[in-house]
């Protein structure tokens, strides 16, 4: 079934006496404590959603209607003089100062807006009401829409969640009274992101209905407005009966800053003049872990503010002992913003008396035409809208009258006035201001109900109603850039527009419109405004519709960096020029963010510097593919800019090809030579034993003709942008070249190159080597090497006779060169070991008694009976008169019942005194083979 509209008795308000003005104080005033310590009344939202339907379920309970009902609005006179009478309104000092029309360009862009509350939902569901009173504000992951009747809570995109009365929102319950007391008018919502609150206020009508009412003040636990708890409070603004004089709260206006809520209202007295009231409670107390209300403060009587003083809802972070700020219009003239200061000092809060920035005079606001509309949209009057302060300006805005150039010497047409006031000081000063207004000569478009909102950028959207005689009611808005010139606003631009004509009057025959709007800050993001503003809908005849609508300051542009990193490197350096760039700082859910295409790319941290200027750092991995990446700024809004290959990952220097170690004889060339990758240019340096070569800078590094000061440790260097890597060590060996039996016959100590030997036997360091086609062998040494068996190396060293009697080589360098295999040579034990070679005392030595050749270092294979000796040694007799020493390594076994045996090993030699005598060095176990 359709809820139907509550019924709710209008207050009507009899033409007021007037008496004269109190005056204002002239010093700095400490308030009445009207409250103190008082506990919350706690809420959920699903409670408050019970209430709303036992509401109407319950057996004689109310029921709603589709009647709409209209919000009281008092009829006052605009101007007065001491004794109240009225007077004629004066220009103020500065009034002839020329005023911009919207400019031609509209420097934020509207995205895609949704519907809100509308009044054909209302009286369908909760009641409707004539104004709504369009006020909503955005938050972390909601939209928040308060309306005379209902809070409705939305997604970011639009999609209602859920929808309550205001009344049900509303509810508190002290000491047995439940309260509000017969409904609720002027709802103010805004989050916070001080504190990641939302609060949230309302009058009641009081009771009786018209008199004596009070403020509600709702705050939220969480940033979540639906699944979270509210704490609620009455704020006793009220003032009882005097006499036969009852006294009503209305327009109520709110504001937070770090250190408390603030509250303004006008007051008006059955029989008195109405005036202005104040009101301060501090924030730490409802927003502690136990929250309540702390002392509440009021300043009453206040008389030189017109309409409800504007609290600013501050989004800067305000010391202990800093001020708050409030402002209204001018209660004597139509020009002027009049203000007071709050302060805090050990709790206790103490209120400036009202000061005055001058600012141009303007005319009465005229009502606007509106096409189907027979009576004038009501515009109200010129109280200021609302007030919001960033970066130490104070922004607000109000209705005036104009003519064609924006001047106040007539009305013919309503603008809006926005200002920026500096408040860095104990006073603040007017730093810019200007009015948005239609210069057409005729049928101008009249523009009303302003909210002004200025992000962290210092860039700033006024959101406004406007209508013309041959256009239905609109949303609009406009705004400017920081770098804008004083005074100017871009052009307005139609967010939603008018579908049908609207009117619905009151019972003084006023065609309601307003009374307010507003324009909020985004939380997420400090860049994003949103605002919500009402237009005439076609979803039936003369309904009021809200629309929201997010506006973004310009994208981002980003100049290309050109820069370079490279792989593995920590703490790539990216500086960004460009412009719009912004950070909100710490507390902001979204941040300026860099990032780059392709892997590899970790650690991400961005500086914000200006706005035209950011720094970010990152880190590669080392196999972070090379090459050019797009490189995308991203504001916090989520508008971006991108330069395709802004930065270009290279890849240091690296070997795939290593030098190789080389053996030349005296007179050879020799050329050593590298393959290196990495992003080029290379550069290349060789150096020998540690010492740079002159000239020597290329990929490969020729010796025509090798001497033995040539020989060495050459290295090569090669570079680029990303360091510098040094190649494995390559030596150049260099000697004589010599065949084994040449080498067998140098001198002592003189330096040899073998070339192409083949290794035939290994034994730790040490080795022998064979000429395959001479038939000749010959020990080698070398401390730490390994040789194979079966490898054909290259060696350069010196040719030395060891403690055994044998010639040795001591290989300084030794080159692999590919593998070959030797047999061995089939001798008798007679002939194993042969003569000297080449004669006695030059070379190598024979053995005792040897006869022919000298073979000793050649691999060798004989047959004969076996002996054992010990387990290392055995003994082979083949019949020829020598009984051959065989000597085992470590790990062959040999067995004493053998009888015949075929052993291949090296022949080679031991002393016993002067005497050299053979013996055959087996290799390993395969070297035996038993007959028998």
């Amino acid at each position: 079934m359709r809820f139907v509209i509550l019924c709710l008795s209008l207050v009507l308000y009899p033409a007021l006496c007037l008496r004269p003005l109190v005056a204002a104080p002239s010093v700095d005033l400490r308030g009445e404590i009207i409250s103190s310590g008082v506990p919350p009344f706690s809420d959920t939202w699903d409670r408050m959603l019970q209430r709303d339907i036992s509401a109407v379920t319950r057996p004689g309970g109310p029921k709603r209607s589709r009647e709409v009902k209209s919000k009281p609005m008092p009829v006052v006179p605009r101007f007065r003089g001491p004794t109240g009478e009225e007077v004629a309104p004066r220009l103020a000092p500065g009034s002839d100062v020329p005023f911009f029309p919207p400019g031609p360009l509209a420097p934020q862009t509207a995205d895609t807006g949704f519907m809100t509350s509308n009044l054909l939902d209302e009286i369908n569901t909760l009641g409707g009401y004539i104004p709504p009173d369009t006020m909503g504000a955005i938050g972390p992951n909601h939209f928040v829409v308060t309306i005379n009747s209902s809070i409705a809570v939305y997604t970011r995109a639009g999609a209602r969640l859920s929808h309550v009365s205001l009344d049900s929102f509303f509810t508190v319950i002290v000491d047995g009274t439940t309260y509000p007391r017969n409904s609720t008018t002027d709802p103010r919502i805004l989050f916070d992101q001080r504190s990641n609150r939302w609060f949230a206020s309302v009058l009641e009508f009081g009771q009786p209905s018209g008199s004596n009412n009070h403020i509600m003040l709702a705050v939220s636990r969480t940033s979540d407005p639906i699944g979270g708890t509210w704490d609620k409070y009455v704020i006793p603004v009220g003032i009882p009966r005097s006499g036969p004089d009852t006294f009503f709260t209305d327009f109520e206006t709110l504001g937070v800053d770090d250190n408390g809520v603030y509250l303004g209202m006008r007051i008006f007295g059955k029989f008195s003049p109405d005036v202005a009231k104040i009101a301060a409670t501090q924030k730490a107390s409802l927003v502690a872990v136990s929250p309540s209300l702390g002392a509440v403060y009021q300043w009453s009587d206040i008389t030189d503010m017109w309409s409800s003083p504007q609290p600013a809802h501050n989004q800067d972070p305000v010391p202990p002992s800093g001020a708050a700020w409030f402002v209204s219009s001018s209660s004597s003239t139509r020009a002027n913003i009049h203000y007071r200061r709050l302060t805090w000092s050990g709790g206790v809060p103490t209120l400036s008396a009202t000061s005055v920035v001058t600012t141009p005079g303007y005319a009465v606001p005229p009502n606007a035409p509106a096409n189907g509309s027979s009576v004038p949209v009501n515009v109200t009057d010129d109280r200021l809208q609302m007030a919001v302060i960033r970066g130490n300006r104070l922004w607000t805005c109000r209705n005036v009258g104009l003519d064609s150039s924006g001047g106040g010497s007539s009305a013919t047409r309503c603008g809006c006035e926005w200002f920026e006031l500096d408040v860095s000081g104990v006073s603040p000063s007017l730093f810019q201001s200007g009015r948005v207004y239609d210069p057409a000569s005729s049928n101008p478009r009249y523009y009303y109900f302003p909210s002004v909102m200025v992000n962290g950028q210092g860039h700033a959207v006024m959101g406004f109603s406007g209508s013309k005689s041959t256009e239905y009611i609109g949303a609009y808005a406009c705004g400017r850039l920081s770098a804008d010139a004083a005074g100017a606003m871009g052009a307005v631009m139609t967010i939603k527009a008018g579908e049908a004509p609207y009117q619905r009057t009151d019972g003084s025959g006023r065609n309601r419109w307003g009374d307010y709007s507003y324009t909020s800050l985004d939380p997420n993001d400090g860049m994003s405004i949103w605002t919500i503003q009402e237009y005439a809908s076609n979803l039936a005849s003369s309904i009021w519709s809200t629309w929201t609508t997010r506006l973004s300051s310009p994208a981002p542009t980003l100049d290309n960096p050109a820069a370079v990193g490279c792989q593995g490197q920590t703490g790539c350096v990216l500086s960004l020029t460009g412009t719009g760039f912004y950070d909100p700082g710490p507390g902001y859910a979204n941040r300026l963010n860099v990032s780059l295409t392709g892997d590899g790319i970790s650690n991400y941290q961005v500086t914000y510097d200006s706005s035209t200027s950011a720094t970010a750092t990152f880190d590669t991995a080392p196999d972070a593919t090379s090459g050019p990446r797009n490189v995308t700024l991203t504001n916090p809004d989520g508008q971006l800019a991108t330069v395709t290959g802004g930065f270009t990952i290279l890849a240091p220097p690296v070997f795939t090809v290593q030098p190789s170690s080389l053996v030349r004889c005296i007179g050879q060339s020799a050329t050593f030579c590298v393959t290196a990758g990495g992003s080029p240019p290379l550069s290349y340096q060789w150096s020998k034993n540690g010492d740079s070569i002159p000239g020597a800078t290329s990929s490969c590094y020729t010796i025509p003709s090798c001497s033995l000061t040539d020989a060495g440790d050459y290295t090569c260097a090669v570079s680029n942008s990303c360091g510098t890597v040094s190649s494995s060590v390559a030596s150049l060996g260099v000697g004589s070249c010599a065949t084994i039996p040449e080498a067998k016959a140098t001198s002592s100590a003189d330096p040899v190159a073998l070339i192409d030997k083949v290794v035939t036997a290994a034994f730790g360091d040490v080795f022998y080597v064979q000429e395959p086609a001479l038939k000749s062998g010959i020990r080698a040494h070398r401390t730490g090497y390994a040789a194979s068996i079966g490898a054909v190396l290259d060696l350069s060293g010196v040719v030395q006779t060891n403690a055994d009697g044998e010639r040795e080589i001591e290989a300084g360098v030794i080159v692999p060169d590919g593998t070959a295999t030797i047999d061995p040579v089939a001798l008798n034990n007679k002939w194993i070991g042969g003569g000297d070679w080449p004669s006695p005392g030059l070379g190598q030595g024979g053995i005792l008694g040897g006869v022919g050749l000298n073979n000793i270092g050649l691999l060798i294979r004989t047959l004969g009976k076996f002996s054992f000796v010990d387990a290392s040694t055995f003994t082979v007799d083949d019949g020829s008169g020598v009984n051959l020493k065989c000597v085992v390594p470590a790990g062959v076994t040999l067995n004493p019942a053998w009888q015949y045996v075929v052993v291949t090993g090296i022949s080679s030699c031991y002393t016993v005194g002067t005497d050299l005598n053979r013996r055959l060095l087996v290799r390993d176990q395969a070297d035996i083979i038993p007959i028998m």
